[in-house]
């Protein structure tokens, strides 16, 4: 006996059938998915457990090196980038011990001495970490203000191969800045120069910086011109400790420039005073 099948019934199981197939294709489909944003959502998460962790490592090691306790509240802060000549990256450590610096000054009764000097103080601090290294390479701690926390910026200077940085740190109504770069494993101040100054006064002193390439030398050369600050209105300036400004425009006027000197690792001015002899 042949089996007979309608048109009807034929074209509805058929549309029944496609049917299943299409929710098959979504569920297996969104599985897929749904795997592979585990499967991102675990790596980053492991990176961000190693991040974490390369962090506290840090944080331990400055912690040990400068004898901060465990209860001491302070501003800590890693900056990754590439200072030395190999393909790993390395740290830039900055610290702020604010709470140190003011429980130090009021147990030594010299409370009305750190206000006079703008609450600043050698408390600020600039730590490396090489990607090949476990050492803490250090420098000199920064005397500037405890209220406002060291900012670092990163950029080629003395080198096309590597990264150099610069901390820049408030002393009082000024702001300052340091430039270091990685040199032969060690951590080297090259340069120290002022960004703006009296803050408060009728005319400030403020500079344009820039880093200019060089025909005959492999560093860069700084030039400071005289700048000019936007919009600058000293009375209105709630606290001339903390302030920035809008933007430091370019003069024509040229103040000094410095080149590299590769022997000795600093920055200097060729310029000469009229009574300097050749």
């Amino acid at each position: 006996m042949l089996l007979m099948i309608k048109k009807s019934d034929f074209t509805r199981n058929s549309f029944f059938i496609s049917y299943l197939l299409f929710l098959l294709c979504i569920i297996v489909t969104a599985s897929c998915e749904s795997s592979e944003k585990e499967k991102v959502s675990e790596a980053v998460a492991k990176e961000t457990v190693e991040e974490l962790s390369k962090e506290a490592k840090l944080k331990r090691k400055v912690e040990t090196h400068l004898g901060i306790p465990a209860n001491e509240n302070y501003d800590f802060q890693v900056y990754y980038e590439y200072l030395d000549q190999d393909t790993l990256i390395d740290a830039v450590i900055l610290v702020n011990r604010y709470a140190f610096a003011l429980q130090k000054y009021e147990q030594d009764g010299n409370m009305k001495f750190l206000e006079y000097m703008g609450f600043s103080g050698p408390h600020n601090y600039v730590f490396v970490q090489l990607g090949n290294s476990d050492k803490l390479l250090d420098s000199q701690p920064i005397g500037s203000s405890i209220d406002t926390p060291l900012e670092v910026e990163f950029d080629f200077i003395t080198s096309m191969a590597q990264k150099d940085f610069w901390v820049e740190y408030r002393l009082k109504n000024s702001l300052y800045r340091n430039y270091y770069r990685v040199h032969k494993g060690g951590l080297e101040l090259t340069f120290n120069c002022p960004v703006f100054d009296n803050i408060g006064d009728d005319i400030p002193i403020a500079y344009h910086i820039q880093h200019k390439e060089s025909a005959v030398r492999v560093a860069k050369d700084i030039f400071m011109y005289f700048g000019e600050i936007k919009n600058y209105n000293p009375s209105k300036i709630e606290d001339v400790n903390n302030f920035t400004p809008e933007e430091i425009v370019k003069t024509d006027s040229l103040f000094v420039f410095f080149i590299f000197n590769e022997k000795t690792g600093k920055y200097v001015t060729p310029y000469k005073k009229h009574n300097e002899e050749d």
